[in-house]
């Protein structure tokens, strides 16, 4: 059996590491051009509106609302309690969803009372994993309230 010399053993050994580190960047630029919804869309616009919406969220905040998600079979069930812990009747609202690994959210979905304090929206929760939950909800005298939440779904 013959050996091969070090020095054309070395040589293939550095070539065989630069040709797997070409392969493997080219296979992640694949992997991330496969999903284009990472790109935010306005993103500029959405950053000049952050301070607005945060403050929002801070209002929302200070009502002392509390906030129960459950994930069903049509959607996302709601509940909304005050800071007496009083369910809250006759709210308008909407849900959004979006994956956290995707730029795009859904579509806002209205909220639609089912009992007092508990509401439903019908989202398309179509996927296994992680989901951010954003949930507006105001009262007819124009107090509002806005949560973003997580929300595991398993299938």
């Amino acid at each position: 059996m013959t050996r091969i010399p070090p020095h054309i053993a070395w040589g293939a050994f550095v070539v065989g590491l630069l040709l797997f580190s070409v392969g493997t960047s080219v296979g992640l630029m694949f992997i991330a051009r496969a999903h284009d919804a990472r790109i935010v869309p306005d993103y500029y616009h959405q950053a000049v509106q952050y301070d607005s919406l945060r403050s929002a969220q801070v209002a929302g905040d200070r009502l002392g609302w509390t906030l129960a998600l459950a994930a069903t079979d049509s959607g996302v069930a709601v509940e909304l309690a005050d800071s007496t812990g009083a369910p809250l009747i006759g709210l308008t609202g909407s849900v959004q969803t979006r994956r956290p690994d995707d730029a795009e959210a859904g579509p806002a979905v209205p909220l639609v009372q089912t009992a007092p304090g508990r509401y439903r929206a019908a989202v398309g929760l179509d996927r296994a994993g992680l989901w951010e939950v954003t949930v507006r909800a105001s009262q007819p005298g124009g107090v509002g309230f806005e949560a973003v939440r997580r929300l595991e779904i398993g299938r």
